[in-house]
């Protein structure tokens, strides 16, 4: 018996990536989310708007690279040592909930209630 090959994690990923580098995610989403209020499946009667925290590793910078960073010059950063900056989050941030410190990225979602199908969705960095 054969079946279809179910292709593996790094495919799937340089997929995502190759989606990414041309801007098409979003693009391809809303095309998604179009076809499925077509059909009827997103209901709007009801939303439900939540956010979650992405967190990503900690980054152990000096005070000037943080400034640096802070003042949306990250990318300068590193360029003499190329495996370094591959490591480095410059796009995350610090922010505290509950008296509880997150360093990364905030997921935000609008879940249609009918169906619990994300209508739209944003993430900002934390």
């Amino acid at each position: 018996m054969h079946g279809d090959k179910v292709p593996d994690e790094k495919t799937v990923w340089a997929f995502r990536e190759a989606l990414t580098n041309k801007g098409l995610v979003e693009k391809l989403f809303e095309q998604f989310r179009d076809y499925l209020v077509s059909k009827g499946l997103i209901m709007n009667e009801g939303k439900m708007v939540d956010a979650s925290f992405t967190v990503a590793p900690r980054q152990r910078n000096t005070r000037e690279e943080n400034k640096k960073i802070k003042e949306g010059k990250g990318d300068e950063l590193w360029n003499d040592q190329p495996n370094k900056k591959r490591h480095k989050d410059v796009g995350a941030r610090w922010t505290k909930k509950n008296g509880e410190t997150f360093y990364g990225y905030k997921d935000h979602g609008k879940v249609d209630t009918k169906s619990k199908l994300i209508d739209k969705y944003k993430v900002t960095d934390a």
